[in-house]
């Protein structure tokens, strides 16, 4: 019973902590797309669409009507998709621009393989709540042109940037841009369980990041890597995001559950182990920025979205596994998350605290620091601690209705 007051009390800071804060705010009307970055009252600050951003936005706001068991966010989510899919696709070489003016006007014709895998992301995750059938063959699509025109058929995977054409432009490889992939093709099986290719090639994806992107010695979940997965080192070693590395172990259990392979827990769980013997700062118990494989943070700072992953990690491998110090975990972070992170007064949450204990700044939004780490983290926390989820009737109710945005 503590654990369904628990997951409610999540659920309640979700929905009405930080997705209606969005909700109210970052909608661009009246042509689409929204407002990124924000003052701490929601004022908006600047209009340059930015694709991966965008994206995310989409992507929280169908995950937090699935949260809410309502439609209510779902008009948000669609009015995003709809600008995504008018103003940023490159409809002579294919694939995705990355920046768009407010005027519709390309400021950036680069293309970001993680660009790409969270527009498959958003079409996928709003297709399962929709029941689209268009969206969903439309998410399929862009999923084959993604792994056709960008994937490194020498070393495997994606390089971070590539120009308008397809050219490598940015060699580095990142290990968030694979779990963006990751992501991606566990939303597009979930919402076509059919593609039995869509389920392999997620497969393939995972082991690809088990076995080039983890520390041979400790096991950790490195962040940056050359075209051939060498390690990319700053301060004598390779680096470790201990944010991405949370996610990692996150994307890994939903992998186990969605793909129905409990191998791919145990690799999870190894990834978790690692990562929270080393991430959290032991004076504030939040989960840092970047450092090595043996926990030296060079950058100490605390991002909001990192403490959400890892709330989500820990919650999902403790429930997985059985272990129910992570369960413990998972649920004393989110208290501490909320705490230094959201703002009671305007609602939404702040990106990064100092290691001092100061804001950083109170702006909220640009990229990693949208809605779409909380959602997704709290998400799978709710999921974990009402021990797999079972989802009450629909109930239809426009965002119009419950936000009078007309």
């Amino acid at each position: 019973m503590e654990e369904i007051e628990r997951a409610s009390r999540l659920r309640d800071h979700l929905l009405r902590g930080v997705i209606e804060f969005w909700a109210r705010h970052a909608l661009a009307e009246p042509r689409g797309g929204y407002f990124a970055q924000l003052a701490r009252d929601g004022t908006p600050l600047g209009d340059v669409q930015h694709l991966p951003t965008c994206a995310r936005i989409a992507a929280a706001f169908s995950i937090a009507s699935r949260v809410a068991w309502s439609s209510r966010f779902l008009c948000a989510s669609r009015r995003g998709i709809r600008y995504i899919l008018e103003f940023f696709r490159d409809r002579e070489e294919g694939g995705w621009f990355l920046e768009i003016e407010a005027d519709g006007r390309i400021r950036s014709d680069a293309k970001l393989p993680a660009g790409h895998a969270l527009v498959v992301e958003a079409l996928a995750e709003h297709a399962i709540e929709t029941e689209d059938g268009p969206e969903r063959a439309a998410a399929l699509a862009e999923w084959r042109w993604l792994r056709e025109r960008l994937w490194d058929s020498r070393h495997g995977g994606f390089a971070e940037a590539m120009d308008r054409s397809g050219s490598i432009v940015r060699e580095r490889k990142t290990l968030g841009t694979h779990l963006c992939a990751l992501n991606a093709l566990l939303a597009l099986f979930r919402a076509l369980p059919g593609e039995a290719a869509v389920r392999d090639e997620a497969l393939e994806l995972a082991a690809l990041i088990a076995s080039r992107a983890r520390d041979r010695e400790s096991g950790a979940l490195l962040a940056w890597f050359r075209t051939d997965w060498t390690p990319v080192e700053e301060h004598g070693a390779p680096v470790v995001s201990f944010g991405h590395a949370f996610e990692g172990a996150l994307t890994f259990f939903r992998a186990a559950r969605i793909l129905k392979e409990p191998g791919l827990a145990g690799i999870g769980g190894e990834i978790l182990t690692c990562t929270r013997a080393c991430a959290l700062d032991p004076q504030r118990g939040l989960c840092r920025y970047l450092g090595t494989p043996a926990g030296v943070a060079w950058a100490p700072e605390a991002p909001g979205w990192a403490q959400a992953m890892a709330v989500g990690a820990l919650a999902a491998g403790g429930r997985i596994l059985g272990r129910e110090e992570w369960l413990r975990d998972a649920l004393d972070l989110a208290d501490r998350a909320i705490a230094a992170f959201h703002d009671p007064e305007h609602g939404g949450w702040y990106g990064v605290l100092r290691p001092d204990g100061a804001l950083e700044t109170t702006n909220k939004g640009g990229f990693g620091h949208d809605p779409y780490p909380v959602a997704q983290g709290f998400a799978q926390a709710i999921l974990a601690l009402e021990g797999g989820g079972a989802r009450a009737p629909r109930q239809e109710e426009s965002l119009e209705s419950s936000f009078h945005l007309g």
